[in-house]
């Protein structure tokens, strides 16, 4: 699709938008109740595009040029303008929206941090703590939710995944070879897998883990991609069903701020922040009454006067809108309204080449306030998914469990056996201690002094102790005490056995065994016992796959040809393809560059060609590509020896390719010479044979 304008000109006051399609069909739009007859004149060498030519009409004409938006005033767009909004209506609606939110969550949320308690061996009520504490009885924490938590992140740490790109067809390959190592450099770079392991604790403990995506130009102006654990807990989401976010319409970010903190984030608001803690502090003394204000300073929620803290709120939200595509139906070309000039775009309505369509898209409205302060308030620039309405969100959230509001995890149902286990083990220790004192029977009389029952009593306990009585008449008499009851012992054993089926994790995932087993056999249990938490990591699987489809989007807007041929191509085949040595360059290397520059801003890449999977960890892209070779001449494919040599991960690769071709050839030599003394060989034995 190709545009033109029709320029003013001394004797028209006015401008046409001009369509030609890529059939070489053009119209001219209406302006002034007319449009002209336009004569296409075909591309050439100095002009690859159409050019159209305005024929005379209303006794005038048009100088004709192609279009450029860069020429025109940048449209500007303003949230809040764009919404009627004043400030006070941003902060109103802000306040509304995450009250909403918190409403929503604050079960789950109260339900996790519990969670994380009991984890951490903070397992009794303080209440009964005291209480027990109080009457000298045990409370004691035989801690079994550690130990599970930390066998599934075990697990997960031995089995770590890497995205990787997978071509849809075998053209794509050798482009999802170099998005992979693109993507293997961006984890590395940012130690994803500490990253990873943190937010799948979070999952199994809390049921939520966040991770955030987002490019950082402070230390890099080109763009460094960033990715992030955040605290589960730290962030509150809109009302949503789907794990993936997908029907959620905003989520929030908060953090407690102190005056010098948030001066420090927004220096350039250092006077308004001031006085925003001057009222806090006036309110917090009484010296301030703004309970007739719909102020948030007013809500323990969003601030705290005894810590004279705010807390801070980044949201992000879902605006939409209607976006007016224009359609070609005879070649199927589409352009949106944004694509054109805002002076120009009533003209499309009137070209009938084109048919119109309106599409519901959405922006990412960020907006960050502190109390009573708006401090940012714009619209983000982040790349849209293939077959999405607009951008997503930049954090991608591990669910363990969640239906509707409710989100937990593993620790959640293991509660009530754990506060059982704790229990018990309390109750027998309780009785041990009560039952190991025995008593004794003393008749008046039987000491004859008071030193003498003293050093009874201080010695009774001490084997073979001596103690002299007037007479043997009346001894001391020793009173038994009962013994624990098998039956208490058993109902620890038995809520012990109630922990282990209700968290799903079992012995064989300990990898302990009652005898000796080989390794084949103990990966077999341990593959059994992981029955029952596939979905744990399975829902981590699939938020992986969309953060890496999300990096993909980001390496496409982020990344030159340049930066990415960096990362994959060493420094000695770079040089050739930048100075264009066609002598010394590899033929296979100039192409691939050549397709890295041609598909690496191809709109489809990530909808038609690549998919995003994963695969074994290993450091790097190169030693994974090695792990497969080798894995493939272990089942008998014929590979050449200089492959293993190319993509194993050792130093000085061209001399050891060196010695392995010379080592080549000089075998190569050797059989030529073995060949030709047989073949000599054979026709000496001939001409004996003739001359015989």
């Amino acid at each position: 699709m190709y545009f033109h304008v029709a320029l003013r000109g001394p004797d028209a006051d006015h401008e046409h938008l001009i369509y030609i399609n890529d059939r070489g069909m053009a119209e001219c739009s209406k302006a002034k109740g007319h449009k002209h007859p336009l004569t296409i004149l075909a591309p050439t060498q100095e002009a690859p595009t159409p050019i159209a030519q305005v024929e005379p009409a209303e006794n005038h004409t048009h100088y004709a040029q192609p279009l450029d938006p860069s020429l025109y005033p940048p449209e500007e767009f303003d949230p809040a303008k764009d919404a009627g909004e004043t400030e006070a209506d941003v902060i109103k609606r802000k306040v509304a929206q995450y009250e909403n939110a918190w409403n929503h969550e604050e079960e789950s949320i109260q339900r996790g941090q519990e969670s994380v308690r009991f984890r951490e061996g903070d397992q009794w009520p303080d209440e009964a703590r005291k209480k027990l504490s109080d009457k000298d009885r045990a409370c004691l924490t035989i801690n079994q939710v550690a130990p599970m938590i930390e066998t599934l992140s075990g697990i997960y740490r031995r089995n770590r995944t890497d995205l990787r790109a997978y071509p849809n067809e075998n053209g794509d390959a050798d482009i999802a070879t170099v998005l992979t190592y693109a993507m293997k450099n961006v984890l590395t770079l940012n130690h994803f897998d500490a990253e990873d392991t943190e937010a799948f604790e979070d999952m199994v403990v809390a049921g939520r883990g966040l991770l955030e995506l987002y490019p950082d130009f402070d230390a890099d102006i080109e763009g460094q991609l960033k990715i992030t654990h955040r605290p589960w807990d730290m962030a509150i989401f809109g009302p949503h069903l789907r794990k993936d976010l997908g029907d959620c319409e905003y989520f929030f970010y908060w953090s407690w701020q102190s005056k010098d903190r948030l001066t420090n984030l927004y220096p350039e608001f250092k006077d308004e922040i001031s006085a925003m803690f001057g009222r806090l502090e006036q309110f917090g003394l009484g010296h301030t009454d703004l309970s007739d204000m719909d102020n948030p300073l007013t809500d323990s929620l969003f601030a705290d006067p005894k810590t004279r803290e705010i807390k801070l709120l980044e949201c992000e939200e879902k605006v939409y809108y209607r976006l007016k595509v224009y359609v070609d139906p005879s070649t199927g070309g589409a352009a949106s309204e944004y694509d054109i000039p805002k002076s120009l775009r009533n003209h499309l309505k009137s070209i009938g080449l084109l048919r119109l369509v309106e599409q519901r898209k959405h922006r990412i409205r960020r907006t960050i306030l502190a109390g009573d302060i708006v401090l940012e308030d714009n619209y983000v620039n982040r790349p849209t998914p293939p077959l999405a309405t607009g951008p997503s969100f930049p954090v991608f959230p591990y669910y363990s469990y969640k239906r509707g509001a409710r989100f937990e995890g593993k620790v959640e149902r293991t509660k009530d056996p754990q506060r059982e286990i704790n229990k018990r083990r309390s109750q027998i220790v309780d009785i041990v201690n009560t039952s190991i004192n025995n008593g004794w029977l003393l008749p008046k009389g039987t000491f004859s002094n008071q030193q003498q029952k003293q050093k009874f009593l201080d010695h009774v306990s001490a084997p073979g102790f001596v103690v002299e009585i007037p007479e043997t008449q009346n001894p001391p008499q020793k009173i038994d005490a009962g013994q624990v009851s098998p039956s208490i012992v058993q109902l620890e054993m038995n809520s012990l056995q109630s922990f282990r089926e209700t968290s799903n994790v079992n012995v064989e995932m300990l990898g302990t065994g009652s005898q000796y087993q080989s390794g084949a056999a103990m990966a077999h249990r341990l593959q059994q016992g992981l029955m029952g938490n596939e979905y744990l990591f399975d829902n981590v699987s699939q938020a992986k796959k969309r953060l890496g489809l999300e990096l993909l989007l980001w390496i496409q807007e982020l990344y030159t040809p340049e930066r990415i041929a960096r990362l994959f191509f060493n420094q000695a085949k770079l040089e050739p393809i930048f100075m264009g040595d066609q002598q010394q360059v590899d033929p296979y290397d100039l192409q691939l560059y050549q397709q890295i520059v041609t598909r690496l801003k191809d709109a489809d890449l990530t909808k038609y060609d690549v998919t995003i999977g994963e695969t074994g960890q290993s450091p790097t892209a190169q030693l994974a590509n090695f792990e497969m070779m080798m894995e493939l001449a272990g089942k008998g494919v014929p590979l050449p020896p200089a492959l293993f040599i190319e993509l194993a991960p050792i130093p000085n690769k061209e001399r050891i390719m060196q010695m392995l071709g010379e080592a080549s050839q000089q075998q190569a030599q050797a059989e030529d010479k073995k060949y030709e003394t047989e073949i000599r060989k054979t026709i000496i034995a001939a001409q004996s044979k003739r001359q015989a």
